[in-house]
């Protein structure tokens, strides 16, 4: 449930609650892969400057990736690495999930939004969430759907 709201909240740009929430989800299940790696697109992605946090992020994404090798993982890292100010880490992982993307078949809308980070971080600026839309997506993974592990 915590995950959830906390998914929720991060869609409103509410992001101090997201983290909140996501904390209570890691202190009831601490190797939940998707909680660590939510909790590393708000510290890099937040609208929110006071509440992003670069380095923290990639700590947070490198567990998440350890947890679990696959698409969203290497996006979030991407994020975080932009958010860092590391840009050629964060156009290298980009591009595996790319690579990852087309492998596994996703749709257009998930690719356009990876190319739309990659330019992004080829040209040194980080991405940041936009909150709602047609559909929400955590991140540059847009990958929102999966909850529990």
């Amino acid at each position: 449930a915590y995950m959830g709201r906390g998914a929720f909240r991060f869609c409103l740009n509410d992001c101090a609650d997201a983290l909140h929430d996501v904390d209570q989800a890691l202190a009831i299940y601490p190797k939940q892969r998707f909680a660590y790696e939510l909790k590393a697109s708000i510290l890099s992605t937040c609208a929110d400057e006071g509440v992003r946090d670069g380095a923290e992020a990639v700590n947070l994404a490198r567990r998440a990736l350890a947890l679990r090798d696959n698409l969203g993982s290497h996006a979030t890292l991407a994020a975080a690495f932009a958010e860092a100010g590391q840009f050629s880490d964060s156009v290298r992982e980009i591009g595996i999930a790319e690579t990852m993307a087309r492998t596994e078949g996703v749709g257009e809308r998930e690719l356009a939004v990876l190319a739309e980070a990659r330019a992004l971080f080829e040209n040194a600026q980080p991405y940041r969430h936009r909150g709602f839309g047609a559909e929400c997506t955590v991140g540059p993974s847009g990958s929102d759907s999966e909850v529990s592990e």
